[in-house]
């Protein structure tokens, strides 16, 4: 299955003079996200539309892929970026937000984002609101999956109405390790400040079982 994606995204990409040199890139992320390896990648790295990666999708899902395997294909479009994301990870994933099990740590940054690196760890209260957001995204995608068997769902959230998007969506659904919850008013400055910022890691905490290795 990997090869015959890889296979089609290259070939789809062939009528796309501008896309051929980052096929390969392309063609790997689908593959990913096709097989489950990854629940969200941001395509980043090539000038693409909402509308040309629908069509590469459509391409390669009609020579390769089940549609049973493609269902939960999605193409999200936020802050001007496109995300490819499997729709049941994303849901999945919303809903375990707050189980001890979860992979990403929530931190909240003080009132001040100059206070950096003082951070502290989200409240009950800043969680439940980001979970109200996921599950209100999450609600938008289901909303949108076509009726049709093997259609990828598009659902573009710079455009919905009432949807509050919060601006750490992006680090979350790419399954950053830590995710920064900072007030709307803040968050421009935040985010320079964190691209200048060196952080450390002051504790790691790794699921068993352990393998010792020697070299």
């Amino acid at each position: 299955m990997l090869l015959s994606i890889v296979k089609c995204v290259k070939e789809a990409c062939i009528k796309q003079p501008r896309l051929r040199k980052n096929a390969a890139v392309l063609a790997r992320d689908i593959a990913a996200v096709c097989t489950g390896l990854r629940a969200a990648i941001m395509v980043d790295y090539m000038p693409l539309s909402s509308s040309t990666m629908l069509a590469i999708l459509a391409d390669v899902q009609a020579q390769c892929v089940d549609p049973k395997q493609w269902d939960s294909l999605g193409l999200l479009h936020l802050d001007g970026c496109l995300y490819l994301l499997r729709h049941d990870a994303f849901c999945s994933q919303a809903a375990n937000l707050s189980s001890v099990e979860a992979k990403t740590v929530f931190v909240t940054v003080q009132t001040d984002p100059c206070s950096l690196p003082y951070l502290g760890v989200a409240s009950d209260e800043a969680l439940k609101a980001v979970s109200a957001e996921l599950e209100t995204v999450c609600n938008l995608i289901t909303a949108a999956r076509p009726s049709n068997k093997g259609v990828c769902t598009f659902v573009d959230l710079d455009t919905a109405v009432g949807i509050p998007i919060m601006p750490t969506l992006s680090g979350w659904l790419l399954q950053y390790p830590v995710v920064y919850l900072a007030h709307r008013a803040t968050a421009e400055i935040l985010a320079q400040l964190l691209s200048e910022t060196v952080l450390d890691f002051y504790e790691v905490q790794i699921d068993g079982p352990f393998i010792e290795v020697r070299l």
